[in-house]
């Protein structure tokens, strides 16, 4: 959605070249000047932004949280240059911003150390990098289910909300993976391939921490990614939920990421699907 161009030597650039910070796709000022943006005279400047269409209400939250950040900046005349603010000598670094949204976030109070903690083992896992942002996406509640959709505004009205995939509640994230029949079996299938004594918890966050012992949380993953894939075939290609199939999908996808990550070549798929167990314990 947003699209972080330039803001310059704040606050003391005129910003001749310097492109705005806050730029949607929504924007009509994409190619405008940050100097260009400061209107006003005498003691009354204020920063206009134009928008080619109403802003959703997480969007406006989130100028909001600009203009806050730009209270008491002025423009002046010096020289253009790079600068991140919130790193060492005004170095940017993924670490430094890392932090900066991690407490940003954490100032809502919308996590807890247990929650923390899942977070942590979340990035430390060996599969692919878009199944990881998946999963932590989708415990921040930022996948599109239709529930989200209807809260932004999505969904024309009279949509339904119900899951795709029972038709019963209403299609939440916490539906979808972890209260809908269907994806309550897949569950407890993976659970029987695996061994695991099992309740299904009330929220995403114990769930994957229930999932921390040993082989499992790899597993784990690869059933977020293959519930959302499928559940996304239904929608638009009129595709068919069947638990089984989604068991035996979920099964083939994990032994061949972990056959190029894990590099297992000694695993055939029949002593996956009979003991993974055993395959990963060749690694050690």
């Amino acid at each position: 959605m947003l699209n972080i161009i330039r803001f310059n030597n704040l606050p003391h650039s005129k910003g001749n070249v310097c492109k705005t910070y806050f730029v949607p796709t929504i924007s009509t000022q994409k190619n405008i000047t940050v100097a260009e943006l400061w209107i006003g005279g005498g003691m009354e400047w204020n920063w206009k932004f134009r928008w080619r269409r109403n802003l959703f209400v997480w969007e406006s939250e989130i100028l909001q949280n600009l203009t806050v950040l730009l209270e008491g900046v002025e423009l002046g005349e010096g020289q253009d240059e790079w600068r991140w603010r919130s790193g060492e000598d005004g170095l940017f670094s993924v670490k430094s911003c890392y932090k900066v949204l991690e407490g940003l976030w954490l100032v809502d109070g919308e996590v807890n150390r247990g929650d923390e903690v899942v977070f942590g083992y979340l990035w430390k896992c060996r599969a692919l990098s878009k199944v990881l942002v998946f999963v932590w996406t989708t415990l921040l509640n930022q996948i599109p289910t239709r529930v989200n959709l209807a809260v932004r505004g999505v969904l024309g009205h009279g949509s339904s909300t119900n899951c795709v995939l029972c038709g019963v509640g209403e299609e939440s994230v916490i539906h979808l993976f972890l209260h809908c029949d269907k994806v309550q079996r897949v569950w407890q299938m993976l659970m029987g391939w695996l061994d695991v004594n099992y309740i299904i918890p009330h929220n995403l966050f114990v769930h994957l921490d229930c999932w921390t012992l040993e082989v499992t949380p790899k597993k784990l993953k690869h059933g977020f990614w293959m519930i959302w894939k499928t559940r996304n075939d239904a929608i638009f290609n009129n595709g068919i939920f069947e638990v089984g199939e989604v068991v035996g999908n979920i099964k083939v996808l994990s032994w061949i990421w972990s056959l190029n990550r894990l590099k297992i070549g000694f695993c055939l798929y029949y002593e996956w699907c009979w003991n993974p167990r055993s395959c990963l314990a060749r690694l050690h």
